[in-house]
């Protein structure tokens, strides 16, 4: 299931880092860093869910004769990971991913990084996200499930690394689909494996 809006708390916890609005800031240049990219995260998903949640105008699946013919569209969003039960102790993770749909080949091909781990928070929880920057990417490779289907199947790999040094190994099914009137938001989730895994994207 795709989930937006989780990282709404964030705001609070950035000013908080930053030593607030009227206060200076006692961080290294590393941890400037990871504030910078977390903002990032929680600019891109209040984006996505504007777009995802809409309830006056829900985004719907993308008829396969409305999809582009040929070329290829870049698309920027954010990749979920959940692994409820594990010595994790709930292991959740949020990070950027980039694909690229090439519609001549009808293939999606993609990559995560720039992950946060949220201790303690269920994805889908509206709590502030306290995320710590955490180690490791994934790739995605998509291609057609069905000719003349918007439908595609494929895999995500590669590995995290938990804030307690254990190794998240990925590697699950998962399959995508476009939607809005004009292919603007690719839509990606696992169907299967042992983790929750979903990627939300618009059109760059």
């Amino acid at each position: 299931m795709i989930r937006h809006g989780i990282l709404s708390g964030c705001a609070i916890a950035l000013l908080s880092a930053c030593g607030g609005s009227g206060g200076g800031s006692s961080l290294d240049v590393s941890e400037s860093d990871d504030i910078i990219a977390l903002a990032e995260l929680v600019a891109r998903d209040a984006l996505l869910d504007d777009l995802v949640n809409d309830d006056d105008a829900p985004l719907e699946v993308t008829p396969f004769e409305d999809l582009p013919t040929s070329g290829v569209v870049s698309y920027t969003g954010l990749t979920f990971v959940g692994l409820p039960d594990t010595s994790t102790e709930g292991f959740n993770a949020v990070g950027s991913a980039t694909f690229e749909a090439d519609f001549d080949d009808q293939t999606i091909t993609g990559s995560a990084d720039n992950f946060f781990q949220g201790e303690g928070m269920d994805i889908g929880d509206s709590a502030t996200f306290n995320g710590e920057r955490i180690d490791g990417s994934l790739v995605f490779e998509l291609e057609q499930a069905f000719d003349n289907v918007n439908g595609y199947l494929g895999e995500a790999t590669g590995s995290l690394t938990s804030l307690n040094g254990e190794d998240i190994a990925v590697d699950v099914p998962i399959g995508g689909s476009f939607s809005g009137t004009e292919a603007e938001a690719l839509l990606i989730t696992n169907t299967g494996g042992d983790l929750d895994l979903s990627s939300s994207a618009i059109a760059d």
